[in-house]
Parts: C-alpha cells; structure tokens; sequence
C-alpha cells in the first residue's frame, strides 16, 4: 500500500543502520492518536541510486512500529513535528434527535413486563385517588352548609364542581408541559403540589377559601386522569395497551363510586366534612412518593432528545481533544458546529408550541373531539347518577313528589356498591376479551386485504420498527410495522444493483377502529340500564331493581368509556395527551354541570321519563361507532393532525 505525501509523512523503511529519525502520525483504532516513531535505515535501504528505488514497509509494520515506539517515547512538542490526523466528522452535520433510535432498556417498549405494570399501577393510583376526591366531600354538603352557614343549595355543591372544574382546566398545561419535559417530573411535582392544597382545603376557614382551594387541588390532581392513558400507550404496542388502559381507565369512573361510599359513612359517624378531606390528604401524600420511586421517562421523544444530548457532549469532547491541524483547518475537513441556542430559550418555544396543541385538537379535528364529547357525555350521567341516587335512597335528600327508600345517610351510600361492582365486571370483560377481539380483527384484515404492488422488491425484514407516530388523524404511526431493507445493500453502500420498479407491500396491521365493536355493545348496555333504572325507581319497586339497572349503567358506562379511551390514544399516536387533555377538559365541564340541573331534570320529568331522555341520547354512541367502524380510516387520513 502506498501513502499520499500530501498527508501523510514518508513511509518507514526496513531498518539496518541509525542514521536518521522520521517523524510521522498513525492512527490507531480510529481515535486520531498521534505517535513518534523512530526509524533507522542506511544508504542502501532509503535509496539505492543504482536502481532508484525505494524499500517500502508494511501497513502493519508502521502500526506496529507506532505502538511500540509510542509506550517508548514522550510526546515533546518542541522537538517533534506531529502532522496530526484528522478528527472525526462532527455529529452535528447529520444526527438529529428524529434519527436517535432507542435500543434496549432505552425504549420503554422493551422494558421488562414487571416494571411496565408497575409503572401502570402507579399511574393507575394516581388516576383513581383524584376522581375520588372529587366526590367524596357529596355526602356532607348538608353539613357543609350547616357549618358555614349557607343558604344557597347550589353554593352547597361548589366544592365539587370546582374541583371538577379543575380537573378540566390542568391537562391544558400539564399535558403540554408532559410533551416538552417529559412526563416524570409532571407526575412528581403535580402530586406534591396537589398534596399540599389538600391540606389546605382541610384547614378552609370558609366556603371561598374552600372553592379556591378545591379548584387548585383539582388542577394539580388532574396529572393522573390526563397523562395516564399517554404513558401506557408509551409502553405498549397497539395490540398489548387492551389490558393496561382497562385496569388505568377504572379509576376515573369507580373512584366517585368509592368516594361517595367512603364519604357516606364518614359523614354520619363524624358529622364533620373536614374529615374527609383529611382522608384524601394523607391518602395523597402518597403520589409524589411512589411517583419518585417507580416511575421513569416514557416520552419517546424526550428520551431521543436526551440521547442525542448526550451523544452531542460526547462527540464535542472528543472533538476538542483532537484538536486539528492547520492544515485541515484549511481545507475545511473540520468544522465546529453552530452554538445551540439557550436552554431556556428553546424550552419555552417548543412549551408554546405543545400549549397550543390541544385547542388546534378541538377545532381542527373531528374524531377527537367527537370521541372526548361522547366520553364527557358518560361522565355527567355518572355524576348526575350520584346526585340521583342521594335523592332516591337517602332520607335527609328526599324531594317532594319524587320516590323515597327512607334510609340514613350512611346506609345510602351502599348504593354505590352496585355501580363499582358494574365498572369492575366491565374492566374485566375488557381485560379478558379486548385484545383477542383486536387480534382476531386484524388477523381477518390481514386475511381480506389483497397485496399491493408498491416499493421496491425485496425480502421483508422481520424485526418490528417503531414508529413515533403522525398525530391524531392518521393513526398509522401506532402500528408496528415490518421494515424493508433496500435490496443487496451492504451496510453503509449503495445498492448493488438496480432497484426493481415492483414489489408486494407489507400488509396492513390494526387500526384503532377495531376497538369500536365494544363501544357498540356498551351503548346498548348503557341505555338498557337508565331505563331500567329510572323506570324502576319511578314505579317505587324493591331495591334490588333499582340496583340491578345500577349495575348496567356501571358496565355499559366503564365498557364505553374505556374502550373510546384506547381509541383515542391509538388515533393520537405521540399527540396522546393532548387529545385526552381535550376529553379531561369536556367530561370535567359536563360532570361539573350535570348535577346542577339534575335535581329540576328529576322534579319536572320524574325518575322514568328523565332517565330515559338520558338514555336515548347515550344511543347516539351506537350509529357514531358504526360509521367510525366503516369510514374511520378514511376520516383519519382527511384530517390528520402533525402537531
């Protein structure tokens, strides 16, 4: 091999007799190490004037020869001429943070299944205990008033509505803030923050105080409700995530069940409503610790930002420790990057950019905002349910012209067993047959759908990519999909030979439609129960009938619920919690608003005619998801959403 003496020094020759020293730079292993070495030769071996040729060494002769001499010798600037190699090309001219690929315990996808789930029950906890405390102040209104000495009834219910007012209003900034720092922290700090205005409305001297401070812990509560269903859909592929956001989504709808049960009984026996406030305090005093403890990043791209920080500081110091020569400095074979600019400043453009996302969600795309009304519709019937079921059973509520069972305060909260046992038979179903129903779906597409002929000709790899998702209107993002390789390439060349103008596409995977058919059969359910319930109810039969319209409306709601929630998610792709910050945001308004006209909507209608007015509208669910179901993707692809 022979060597350009344009840059790099005279090769070393065979060596006989000392008679003069070259100095030259090898690079070794690619690090651009510079070494002296010292090679003797004669007259003979540098340069035989009677055949006027040169005796060359071996490539690895000189790497040979630079080791040994390198362990001999000590670098002496003032004595040596180093002609140093040319350091790596920076990263900066072609990494970014789009191309980082995660690998191994880096992408939460591949996390170990013991970890993710306790990543889940965290975010599941956090998810339940706030819709707890939402109502478990309900039962002690009256004592509210008596207390602070009200006289208004709708004054009575503003500790609730507030705070379900809050839990409206915080996903507009906690779930921006979760897609541009990541979501770690926003659970860590929002749980302190809501830790602490707990024991502020515990400690209230009076109803504005209280209201303020119930807005403010529901703001900060609403961490959970918002950013749980983004984290699962984080960890999960499309055809796995059935599972975890059933058991995630039962909190928001059995933790005002539990509430109310818990609040029932602490309401009589205490006759006090700083109690249960102090119930939920120390109960929440637990969400910045486990939050601190179990959970870790799972924004992918906030992760592949942090690696490509992180590779950046690395190359720039390795880049500064092999500081080029003049020379390349001349011919431009090194190059620093540009500065980035300033941390705070990049922070706040892109935290501008994510606040704005979910109101973009809401005007510009229909699916989502259909899916979050229908989802907000289901939760003001369950809290319009909750201040039906105090009329009709408690005795201290009853109402003149309307049907009551006469019991005390504590025993109507049983009431509520039969709603939480009706969310949990529905968690269960979803648990059990969600994901096999997806599977068998996208086994049948696969099945149907007939290969086109698009790309280039070639085996497809079998190793599943991930992709980070397009946004709310494609929903191709969420899939994992085959990745095809460029025919005969090595790695790092250029094809081969020519590409081939055809070639069978991968087939199609899941679409987010095939959650749908649930959300079918729960519509029905949903409505059977309000009419079985408020018929029931009207008649003044026993209990149990009553209860058993209780226990449908607690399944159809939870079974609806929780499957429009994974559709969302797997429509919204890395834009998840955006799109469920505009569902937290319009369930929260209607379950805030329901009650208040639930009272005037019982006394003017009755039980049978006001419930089934509820029920009739719940079937508008049904032809939504049919149409969704048969016109879904198409719709998707009309309105796509980037961000």
């Amino acid at each position: 091999m022979y060597y350009s003496t344009s840059n790099i020094p005279p090769p070393l020759r065979s060596p006989t007799t000392p008679s003069t020293i070259t100095t030259y730079s090898a690079s070794i292993n690619g690090t651009g190490y510079a070494a002296s070495s010292i090679a003797t030769h004669d007259d003979h071996s540098v340069f035989d004037s009677g055949n006027g040729k040169e005796t060359l060494a071996s490539t690895d002769d000189i790497l040979k020869a630079a080791k040994k001499n390198a362990a001999i010798h000590n670098y002496n600037s003032s004595t040596s001429t180093l002609a140093r190699a040319p350091p790596p090309p920076h990263p900066a001219k072609t990494l970014t943070p789009e191309s980082i690929e995660l690998e191994g315990t880096e992408d939460p996808r591949q996390w170990s299944a013991a970890w993710k789930w306790a990543t889940v029950a965290t975010i599941s906890w956090a998810g339940f205990l706030s819709p707890l405390a939402s109502s478990i102040i309900a039962p002690a209104t009256g004592v509210i008033a008596h207390d602070l000495h009200l006289t208004n009834r709708l004054v009575e219910v503003l500790p609730i509505s507030m705070y379900v007012l809050g839990l409206g209003l915080g996903p507009f900034l906690l779930s921006p803030v979760s897609e541009t720092i990541g979501r770690r922290w926003v659970y860590i700090v929002s749980g302190l923050i809501f830790f602490l205005f707990n024991v502020g409305t515990a400690l209230a001297p009076n109803m504005a105080a209280l209201a303020v401070l119930r807005l403010l812990a529901g703001f900060a509560g609403s961490t959970g409700p918002c950013l749980g269903a983004a984290s699962i859909g984080d960890m999960f592929a499309p055809a796995q995530r059935g599972k975890a956001v059933a058991i995630y989504a039962l909190g928001p709808i059995l933790g005002p069940s539990v509430g109310n049960i818990l609040g029932s009984f602490i309401a009589e026996r205490t006759r006090s409503w700083t109690w249960p406030l102090w119930i939920v305090t120390i109960a929440s005093v637990t969400l910045p610790i486990t939050s601190y403890c179990f959970l870790t990043e799972t924004y992918a791209p906030v992760l592949k930002e942090r690696k490509y920080e992180r590779l950046l500081r690395e190359a720039e110091q390795q880049h500064q420790r092999a500081v080029p020569s003049p020379e390349h400095k001349d011919n431009g074979i090194v190059t620093s990057p540009p500065p980035p600019p300033p941390k705070f400043q990049k922070l706040s453009k892109a935290l501008a950019i994510a606040c704005t996302r979910p109101f973009k969600l809401m005007f510009t795309n229909p699916i989502c905002t259909i899916v979050a009304l229908f989802q907000a519709y289901i939760y003001g019937i369950l809290y319009l349910c909750f201040a039906t079921l105090t009329i009709l059973f408690a005795s201290e509520a009853a109402e003149p012209g309307l049907h009551n069972y006469g019991w005390s305060l504590g025993l109507s909260g049983l009431v509520y067993i039969p709603l939480g046992l009706g969310s949990i038979s529905a968690a269960c179903i979803n648990v059990a047959f969600a994901n096999r129903v997806y599977a068998f779906l996208v086994k049948r597409d696969l099945d149907q759908e007939p290969r086109r002929v698009k790309g280039v000709e070639g085996q497809v790899g079998a190793a599943p990519g991930r992709s980070a998702g397009n946004g709310s209107g494609s929903g191709s993002g969420m899939q994992d999909v085959p990745l095809t390789p460029l025919p005969n390439t090595a790695a790092g060349g250029p094809p081969s030979g020519p590409a081939p103008t055809s070639a069978p596409a991968p087939a199609r995977g899941g679409r987010p439609e095939f959650r749908l058919p649930f959300v079918c059969l729960a519509a029905l359910i949903l409505a059977i129960g309000l009419f079985w319930f408020g018929w029931s109810a009207q008649a003044g039969t026993r209990w149990p009938l009553p209860f058993l319209g209780i226990f449908l409306l607690g399944i159809g709601a939870t079974l609806a619920f929780q499957c429009l929630m994974v559709y969302l998610v797997d429509c919204s792709g890395r834009f998840a919690a955006s799109a469920i910050a505009v569902s937290v945001l319009l369930r929260s308004v209607l379950g805030a608003t329901f009650p208040l006209f639930g009272k005037n909507l019982y006394t003017s209608c009755g039980y049978g005619w006001g419930n089934s007015v509820l029920g009739f509208a719940a079937l508008a669910i049904l032809p939504f998801s049919v149409f969704m179901l048969l016109r879904g993707e198409a719709m998707r692809k009309r309105f796509e959403f980037k961000g």
